[in-house]
């Protein structure tokens, strides 16, 4: 078993290297995080030497509402990345109390021998950590709905894991029919794109609050 999450966590790793190429160069700008030990420098239970978030690299960094061609597409990243699930031990330290109310599923699945199905909703992306705060991407999943029902939040928090602000950065819900793409830019503004060809921005402060 731990050799098989190994081997799904280098092919995530293999997975952003081809993002990262395939990103425009002209307008990408290289981003290190500062070393900085926070509450999210934790790894997997069943793989020590990996970490849950990767960090970013360069902006912009975001999601699209492309195929699975599309390395930074929303279907690519959630139905075949192969990123694994937070540990139910530290589900804590990264959502809200409501979120931890729903944050596992049990439902049917008729083609196991077992149809009791337990999913954890909520897995690990990537994180940038700045002087002041700590920003999170988070994958939300909702495996048990009328179609695909995916969510990216982008949150920051303090250093010892306080929640700062939280939005939801990309979504594709086909039972609401809500879809949306969203991009964090170099200069920490976010462009959230919809279906419609609408458009809003936001900007992560240097404080760590999210303002429109």
């Amino acid at each position: 078993m731990k050799q098989l999450i190994h081997l799904f966590l280098i092919i995530i790793l293999i997975s952003n290297l081809m993002s990262c190429r395939n990103s425009d160069s002209k307008t990408a700008t290289e981003i290190v995080s500062e070393p900085i030990s926070n509450f999210s420098d934790v790894n997997y239970e069943d793989a020590p030497n990996i970490s849950y978030f990767s960090d970013i690299k360069r902006l912009p960094k975001g999601f699209t509402l492309g195929d699975f061609q599309d390395y930074n597409s929303i279907l690519y990243l959630t139905e075949s990345a192969n990123i694994f699930p937070i540990d139910d031990k530290n589900l804590k330290l990264f959502l809200t109390d409501h979120e931890l109310e729903s944050v596992f599923e049990t439902f049917n699945d008729s083609s196991y021998t077992d149809p009791i199905i337990r999913k954890v909703r909520y897995y690990p992306h990537e994180r940038l950590v700045t002087e002041n705060y700590v920003l999170l991407l988070i994958n939300r999943r909702n495996n048990y709905s009328q179609g695909r029902d995916y969510t990216f939040i982008v949150r920051t928090y303090d250093f010892v894991g306080n929640i700062i602000s939280s939005m939801k950065l990309a979504v594709w819900n086909d039972e609401k029919g809500e879809y949306y793409s969203g991009m964090i830019m170099p200069n920490m503004k976010i462009k959230i794109e919809y279906a419609e060809n609408r458009q809003e921005y936001f900007e992560v402060q240097k404080n760590g609050k999210i303002t429109k």
